[in-house]
């Protein structure tokens, strides 16, 4: 008996001195019919009788005929037609499984990838070339650098993938180094949305190490600050019009991605534009990291919006409907929000939570219940983390041209106060809806009006504005984490609000210690 090593044995059954090994049959004493049969796929046996010791011998394909004739033996058992059928059409499915496995690495998913960036869209292609770096060769063609030079990166041994690196970036200030490509300015439509796309791994230029920055600092001089795409139009201001993603601080940060994050944002290319002159640029730029990191960048395109509903799905807003951007987190991120301040060292970060329908039993789906509040969809803001100072709280930058002198607004939320110790330790706590200005005061909101000008900064805000909830909803204290309690408030733009050039709304008035989530934010104008 001779053991195979796949618990089948090959027996002879008779004396193999006398060269009887009964016809050459295997005998399967321990597996099934089927590896008994698939056992003679590779193999045959046969007796040697050079020194007469009754030796099994294995001789795979050649009794299949595949691989030249079988050798001239009397005591060989060529397979049948149906194992030979059986081993080819096995081996062709190895092979051609082998074949789609490797042209999908190899060719078929770059290639997937390539036309999920570049849908065929003309306007898109023209607006940003080489903005994933798979040229023949990949090269750095149309991109610049600011602060530093440019080279090329490959991302993966096993994939001829290519990134653009920025590195050197020791100038500052931080906010404009990095790297640019002029676009040509006729490629946008005046007063069209546009969306920006882009994905960035930071890296200590010093260490090699993946950099993680905080998506949540809205300034872009901070030692934890996260890179932008810019845009600088025509005789303007550079705006930055993409931000990094991510639902926390944590999401955004190496995973299976090895520390890639999403850059997306959007914007509404001005009318004052549309007399430029031929051959006129405006700059696209990543930048904002902080010094001594470097910048990989890859799938930077830019694309156009189609209508009104795919602007309002990607969270913006306008003048006319709405001006704060995702005031509903209904994007599945906090896309627009950060928490105003400088980071901290008390691990503040945006979660998203399941919105206020989710709250309730089955009570009310059964139609048991009528407690439940409107529908406004799957999800909600969280400020979570331990918060130290009254004024820090989520902010956007909204759209100063939009509040003009005179012009009336109308304010609304809806939020849930609870209590969070230093290791983050969630309990519910009531807060004082009516008196903003107090101890435990509930959250409210506060416009800040800025003019960064050079020579001559300004600034004014509104202070925490009063809450002008009705009589009812002023019992309506949040004793449970599933209370919902609302936020209304009016404002009238004056002359010396609308002379600044940009203004952001955060929420204020929380003492330290409390934190809040944060629902269907929106600043509609009134008359």
């Amino acid at each position: 008996k001779m053991n195979l090593g796949v618990s089948f044995s090959a027996v002879t059954g008779g004396d193999a001195e006398n060269g009887d090994v009964n016809n050459g049959e295997l005998k399967h004493r321990r597996a099934s019919k089927f590896l008994r049969r698939a056992s003679r796929f590779s193999m045959v046996i046969r007796r040697t009788d050079e020194d007469g010791d009754g030796e099994i011998n294995f001789w795979p394909f050649q009794a299949f005929g595949i691989f030249g004739r079988p050798p001239k033996d009397e005591n060989f058992q060529p397979a049948t037609s149906y194992e030979r059928k059986f081993l080819a059409y096995t081996l062709a499915f190895f092979l051609f499984t082998t074949l789609i496995v490797m042209s999908h690495f190899i060719y078929i998913a770059p290639l997937l990838e390539r036309n999920v960036r570049n849908k065929a869209n003309f306007e898109k292609d023209l607006c940003i070339q080489n903005g994933y770096f798979r040229g023949n060769p990949p090269n750095t063609d149309h991109w610049y650098a600011i602060g530093g030079h440019l080279e090329l990166k490959q991302k993966n041994f096993a994939i001829p993938d290519s990134a653009l690196l920025a590195t050197g970036r020791t100038s500052p200030p931080q906010q404009v180094s990095g790297m640019y490509q002029n676009v040509p300015a006729n490629c946008f439509t005046p007063s069209k949305w546009y969306t920006v796309h882009a994905r960035v791994l930071l890296r200590s230029a010093f260490e090699g190490q993946p950099f993680y920055c905080d998506p949540t600092i809205l300034w872009g001089n901070n030692v934890k600050s996260c890179p932008t795409v810019n845009i600088k139009m025509l005789n303007g201001p550079a705006q930055e019009i993409a931000w990094t993603m991510g639902r926390n601080l944590d999401e955004h940060i190496a995973r299976e991605d090895e520390g890639w994050m999403n850059l997306e944002g959007a914007f509404q290319y001005p009318t004052s534009n549309e007399m430029k002159g031929e051959g006129a640029v405006d700059v696209i730029s990543v930048t904002r990291a902080p010094l001594g990191v470097d910048i990989l960048l890859d799938y930077v395109y830019i694309e156009p919006m189609q209508d009104a509903q795919s602007v309002e799905s990607f969270g913006m807003r306008t003048c006319e409907t709405n001006l704060i951007a995702n005031g509903d987190a209904e994007t599945g991120d906090h896309r627009f929000w950060f928490i105003r301040g400088t980071g901290s060292d008390t691990n503040e970060s945006i979660q998203i939570s399941p919105s206020r329908f989710k709250q309730y039993g089955f009570g009310y789906y059964l139609g048991l219940s009528t407690t439940m509040e409107e529908d406004t969809g799957a999800y909600a803001f969280k400020h979570v983390g331990y918060r130290n100072e009254r004024w820090r709280g989520m902010i956007q930058k909204i759209d100063a041209s939009c509040l003009k002198v005179g012009s009336v607004w109308t304010i609304t939320a809806s939020f849930r106060y609870f209590a969070t110790d230093w290791n983050g330790n969630e309990s519910p706590a009531s807060c004082n809806l009516d008196n903003h200005l107090a101890d435990n005061s509930c959250p409210v909101f506060d416009i800040e009006f800025i003019s960064p000008k050079v020579n001559d900064p300004s600034y004014m805000s509104t202070g925490p504005m009063k809450n002008e909830v009705t009589d009812d909803y002023s019992v309506r204290t949040p004793t449970r984490l599933d209370e919902w309690n609302e936020i209304v408030h009016t404002l009238t733009i004056t002359g010396e609000m609308a002379k600044h050039t940009e203004a952001y709304i955060f929420v204020n008035a929380v003492d330290a210690g409390y934190n809040y989530e944060l629902d269907d934010v929106v600043m509609k104008r009134k008359s």
